[in-house]
């Protein structure tokens, strides 16, 4: 049986963008 979550548990977020343009860097600088 599936475990229910409510949807508010999930925080999903996406950074598209160039090589060497400084996703890594910013996604850590909003989840830390």
């Amino acid at each position: 049986m599936p475990r229910v979550h409510a949807i508010g548990d999930y925080r999903n977020f996406g950074i598209m963008a160039h090589i060497d343009a400084g996703k890594t860097t910013t996604s850590e600088r909003i989840l830390y």
